[in-house]
């Protein structure tokens, strides 16, 4: 070979090792930087699911600032769990049918996605057994992932037929997972987390369209949203039934939070713009706040002063203080935001 041609190659070799060395060197250094939310402690990070963005927003909750870099995840995330043993948050793509993993050390993706059943779009975490209970909408069963190998079991839970589920709620205690549906039907169904068979005879009827529920803190009562009629069921859980009346709240309730103490449920009206407050003591509203357009889920601060409001119209969050129930300020997010979770 010519020494003209031996130079000209060994000066192309040269300028491409150091090019893509250069280039490889930069890579490892961006990924090695590490997210900006990471200087802020966990428990002022709040996690925003943006559904139509295909991301999770950052909040300060010092600063009431959205941090730059949002985490992007599958198509169409519609709700996320945190779990606080394994610092991870796991967020439903409700139509990709999978799970991301994000390590909150990190703020990054760690794995492939997680394949689940047919639109998830809640999950319930058990810490007892280290299980992820995942609601599949198009379907009429749930998975479990094992949250140590995140691996799907081989077996989802059946439920009965025509009742595809739409959220849950543990019953640490008394090993129990009430199921609510997002067909057209009045049965809160009850699964024995011990067999991960459904509980014979058992069924709830309560309304006609249950869409969310929450357990009080000391595991008495369970409070169904009724979406179809506008009210709420308290639920005696010993005795599995309804006690006095349906409570009124505003228009298409889509979800509800307990306060600290159990006194106040916080009810999020996606059709009427607010939160209908109820005092659980003697099942009355007490009061109504008006937020922005369509709120859609609503998550309390760390000791219970604060209650974020996610609304998924406007795109943002609305502060309430739960002392003095007036909005005390707003943040912007992605599109269509739909819950929100601490990390």
């Amino acid at each position: 070979m010519p020494i003209h041609n031996l130079t000209k190659y060994t000066t192309l070799a040269l300028f491409i090792t150091t090019f893509m060395g250069t280039t490889l060197n930069a890579a490892d250094a961006l990924d090695e930087n590490p997210h900006p939310a990471l200087s802020i402690p966990p428990q002022q990070r709040l996690y925003v699911v943006n559904t139509n963005s295909d991301n999770i927003s950052i909040i300060n909750t010092a600063t009431n600032e959205v941090m730059p870099l949002p985490i992007e995840v599958d198509y169409y995330p519609a709700s996320a769990v945190f779990n606080h043993d394994e610092a991870r948050l796991y967020v439903l793509n409700y139509k990709a049918n999978n799970i991301s993993v994000i390590d909150t050390e990190t703020n990054k993706v760690v794995c492939n996605p997680i394949q689940v059943g047919g639109y998830p779009i809640s999950a319930v975490l058990n810490y007892d057994v280290k299980g992820l209970y995942v609601m599949n909408a198009d379907k009429e069963d749930i998975s479990i992932i094992n949250t140590a190998t995140n691996e799907v079991l081989n077996e989802n839970i059946p439920l009965p037929s025509g009742r595809r589920p739409i959220s849950a709620v543990l019953d640490q205690d008394r090993k129990r997972l009430y199921v609510m549906h997002l067909s057209n039907t009045n049965n809160v169904s009850i699964i024995n987390t011990e067999t991960n068979q459904p509980v014979r005879h058992s069924p709830l009827c309560v309304g006609t369209q249950p869409r969310y529920a929450v357990l009080n803190h000391s595991g008495t009562h369970l409070y169904v949203v009724d979406y179809d009629r506008d009210n709420i069921y308290s639920i005696d859980i010993e005795a599995n039934y309804a006690i006095g009346d349906p409570i009124q709240v505003g228009n298409k309730p889509r979800y509800a939070v307990l306060n600290h103490d159990d006194r106040l449920l916080y009810v999020v009206n996606s059709g009427s713009n607010n939160i209908s407050i109820i005092d659980t003591v003697t099942n009355a509203v007490v009061g109504n706040i008006q937020v922005g357009d369509c709120p859609f889920s609503a998550v309390f601060n760390n000791d219970g002063s604060l209650l974020y409001v996610v609304n998924s119209g406007s795109n943002d969050i609305s502060i309430i203080d739960t002392v003095t129930n007036a909005v005390v300020g707003n943040i912007q997010v992605g599109d269509f935001p739909t819950f929100a979770v601490w990390g």
